[in-house]
């Protein structure tokens, strides 16, 4: 359970009439959406909304007998009033059966750049109370005291002795300069053997807004990535830039979009403009919404068709890099195509990959018993689980994540398994030599006994793999005793390296005398042609382009330790191919 802020206040006894009167009265799921319904108890609540990536937490005490809790959220309707203010969050509506003897803390995500301390200052807690809804028949919003609520990164944290319809807004006269953060979504999708698809959607950074997306492009069996936020410049447009644009050899590039001219405009974008903030939403608006989305026209989008047309010119993989020009932080991508006849089940037929550079290279925890043998056993519990969607971010909580760094996993992921994965990857990063006892303790918290049971029994009496060692250059494991088989017989010589390891790969060549960078680089499948572009940081741009699996490193058995050590000692380096060895 959250640690909870301490407030002194005096319990709030409801005066709103019992549920069915209300449900009677207000037709809150017709505009609230689906309501769930959350049994809660003296040991206290903690529910993640999944959809609208809100979270509400009841704490121990809060209710002195066993209660009912009625949730409902959206984005958006017809049937709110906010006066002066825009909203900003989802707007959640929580009723209960019994009176608070304790505050509950309400998390809504919000899409302001609250690094502008300016646009941070403009965020304000609006409240609707359900009474005011029989007499006008609108919820009508009004600001509350601000220090009921305290504003994180990519969450407004909502303080509440009492329940009623809550949400966070802007001023109508300050919205349009107040910076608002976005996300790009790159959709990608093999159309047939000679043509793929490329999609480049800007969302505003709400969970809602991501999840229509996602539906957008499930049914059409698009890939789809999404970035870290971002916002737009001062000039309110983003463009694309191609390289190379027009003369891609043995290929074509085709605009896919009749509705747009290769940009994309900052009130496109922004939902609140387009249901019409300055006035009360209108059904009409938001119908017009809802049919923009369902013709994938908003979230605003800017789609482009690949054709190979001519194969004998086509390279085997041609890669095109794309920058969005226009956001802050400017995005750059490498668009890989693979020629139809090119057919190693290494390279997919297209990706879309964010372009690295080594200051961003941050190297992963590896052969890490503890995390591996996590990653496993409970992401197999996860996916077999059959209400296990909303679990997960209760899990982290029980790691001890917060709620901003889960919020973070769940903007910048998809899909189940990768929640949990990167809350694990997250946790044991903060935690390198902690067992598997937290891990276990969490998922006790979810109700997972098997689970925990599981992998408690795998490590008892086994020695915990500590992650990098204080006589190396780079991480390596070690373990007096595990009992896993599959993991035991792992040969980390064997294991396909990345561009994320750029940074260990370089550490164990420390050594290695880099006025060989070129012999090097040819023993690891790259061609001269490549070698000869690199003009400085030789061996640097050497080890990238090999882990970028460049030219003919595929070929060449791929990007591994044990191909690395070949091409070390056929330099005639064998010292160091030794030492790297050893180090294994």
């Amino acid at each position: 359970m959250a640690q909870l802020k301490e407030r002194s206040f005096s319990a709030f006894l409801f005066s709103t009439p019992l549920l069915p009167e209300l449900l009677e009265h207000i037709d809150v799921g017709s505009i609230y959406g689906d309501l769930i319904v959350l049994p809660v108890d003296s040991n206290g609540l903690l529910y993640h909304c999944d959809k609208y990536g809100t979270t509400l937490v009841i704490p121990e005490g809060a209710v002195q007998e066993s209660a009912t809790v009625w949730f409902g959220a959206c984005l958006y309707g017809d049937k709110f009033d906010f006066d002066n203010y825009v909203p900003v969050t989802p707007i959640v509506w929580v009723y209960i059966n019994q009176e608070l003897m304790k505050p509950a803390e309400l998390y809504l995500p919000h899409h302001i750049d609250v690094t502008n301390q300016t646009s941070k200052s403009n965020l304000v807690l609006l409240n609707a109370d359900d009474e005011t809804f029989y007499r006008k028949g609108s919820f009508m919003f009004t600001s509350v005291d601000d220090t009921e609520m305290e504003v994180e990164a990519a969450l407004c944290k909502i303080y509440c002795n009492h329940f009623c319809s809550h949400c966070a807004g802007v001023d109508k006269r300050t919205y349009k300069d107040t910076d608002k953060q976005c996300q790009l979504a790159v959709a990608t999708k093999k159309e047939d053997d000679v043509t793929v698809s490329v999609h480049f959607c800007i969302l505003p950074f709400q969970p809602a807004c991501k999840k229509v997306v996602l539906e957008q492009y499930k049914e059409r069996n698009f890939t789809l990535t999404f970035s870290k936020p971002m916002k737009f410049a001062d000039g309110g447009n983003i463009s694309l830039e191609f390289d190379p644009d027009e003369k891609i050899l043995g290929w074509e590039k085709d605009e896919d979009d009749i509705y747009c001219d290769n940009e994309v405009l900052e009130k496109e974008v922004d939902y609140n403009e387009v249901i019409g903030y300055q006035e009360v939403a209108s059904k009409n608006n938001i119908k017009r919404l809802e049919e923009l989305e369902k013709d994938l026209l908003y979230p605003p989008r800017l789609r482009f068709r690949f054709n190979c047309t001519n194969q004998s010119l086509a390279d085997k993989i041609t890669k095109i890099k794309v920058k969005l020009n226009g956001c802050d932080p400017v995005l750059k991508y490498i668009i890989k195509l693979k020629r139809p006849d090119f057919s190693p089940s290494t390279f997919a037929d297209l990706s879309v990959t964010p372009e690295e550079t080594f200051d961003d290279i941050h190297s992963r925890l590896q052969f890490d018993f503890v995390l591996l043998k996590s990653l496993l056993v409970v992401g197999a519990a996860f996916k077999d689980h059959h209400d296990a969607d909303n679990k997960w971010f209760v899990f982290g909580l029980a790691l001890g994540l917060s709620h901003s760094q889960l919020r973070d996993i769940e903007a910048q992921n998809s899909t189940l398994e990768q929640y949990v994965r990167e809350s694990l990857m997250l946790w044991r990063t903060r935690n390198t030599t902690a067992s598997c006892k937290p891990v276990v303790d969490a998922l006790k918290t979810i109700h997972f006994e098997d689970t925990a049971a599981q992998l408690e029994s795998h490590f008892e009496g086994t020695a915990v793999a500590v992650p990098g060692d204080s006589h190396t250059d780079f991480p390596v494991s070690r373990s007096a005793k595990v009992t896993c088989n599959d993991i035991t017989s792992f040969d980390p010589s064997q294991q396909k390296l990345d561009i994320t390891k750029a940074v260990d790969v370089l550490n164990a060549l420390k050594l290695f005398d880099t006025k060989k960078w070129k012999t090097l680089g040819l023993n690891l499948g790259l061609y001269l042609t490549t070698l000869n572009k690199f003009t400085e940081d030789h061996l640097t741009n050497t080890v990238g382009a090999w882990l970028s699996c460049e030219d003919g490193v595929m070929e060449n058995g791929g990007a591994t330790w044990q191909n690395l050590i070949k091409a070390v000692k056929d330099t005639g380096d064998k010292a160091t191919a030794e030492k790297i060895r050893k180090k294994l």
